[in-house]
């Protein structure tokens, strides 16, 4: 059985040399610590697409209600997850400066210099509008709105919005919603228990399911990868990537090159 890869040290480590106590025989300097939980968000994700395909293949009932609510909130926290993985990056990069995850002695201390006095304004953005203000700011090459990955993120984002300020609606109503449209456009394989002519629309249930999880954390991991593609440096999954895409992930149906307008994180 192959070895698994070794998990690297997850903290980035600082160094207050500002106040220290010492004596003639030694000197003691502050530590602090921050967690970086961008890859935490992407790895848990992953993990919870697993779990969900892993009931999936169970080929269960449609009145095992338990098994089915855990299935839900399995998919459920990948979404959610996959989406905060991004809104963290940004916060981060903003605060902390590119290249953050190497420590003080990684980061580019101009770009910080130059992003910290607008770290207020970029925080009250859009999700997806923060990547688009530091690349602009940083004098990077954009990432363009109508292609991916932009297009799977808008989506993955406005699906979570739409999940975390949930609305009860008849399914005639969601049908007509742009992003319903655009998931359905996915063609994710529906499970044995989520019946096909169930009532009430595409979403929520029926799109609920392990393939829109394993295609949630692609759609960020990709967004994440194409940032740092832009900024020119690593990216600070990299050292835990295999955490990430161990969880079968990529075998989600394929990403489609455009989706219907309307998917615009506003």
């Amino acid at each position: 059985m192959p070895e698994e890869a070794e998990t690297p040290t997850s903290h980035v480590l600082e160094i207050d040399d500002s106040t220290h106590s010492h004596s003639a025989d030694e000197v003691t300097l502050p530590l602090d610590a921050r967690f970086l939980f961008t890859w935490q968000f992407l790895a848990g994700a992953a993990a919870q697409a697993g779990l969900a395909q892993d009931i999936e293949a169970d080929d269960i009932e449609f009145d095992d209600t338990p098994k089915i609510v855990l299935h839900r909130s399995l998919v459920l926290g990948a979404i959610m997850q996959s989406t905060a993985a991004m809104e963290a990056e940004a916060w981060d990069v903003v605060h902390h400066g590119p290249g953050h995850h190497h420590g003080a002695g990684g980061i580019d201390q101009t770009s910080l210099d130059f992003l910290s006095p607008l770290a207020g304004m970029i925080d009250k953005q859009p999700a997806l509008s923060r990547f688009e203000t530091i690349l602009h700011l940083l004098g990077r090459e954009p990432l363009n709105r109508g292609e991916q990955p932009w297009q799977d993120a808008a989506l993955l984002v406005n699906l979570r919005n739409e999940l975390v300020h949930y609305k009860s609606t008849w399914g005639s109503e969601s049908e007509r919603k742009d992003f319903a449209k655009a998931l359905r456009g996915k063609g994710f394989v529906l499970p044995s228990f989520i019946r096909e002519n169930l009532a009430g629309g595409y979403f929520p249930l029926k799109c609920l399911n392990a393939a829109c999880a394993t295609w949630a954390v692609g759609a960020s991991l990709g967004f994440l990868d194409g940032f740092y593609e832009r900024l020119g440096i690593d990216s600070p999954l990299d050292s835990h990537r295999h955490l990430i895409e161990r969880g079968s992930w990529q075998q989600a149906p394929a990403q489609q090159a455009h989706q219907p307008d309307g998917q615009q994180v506003d």
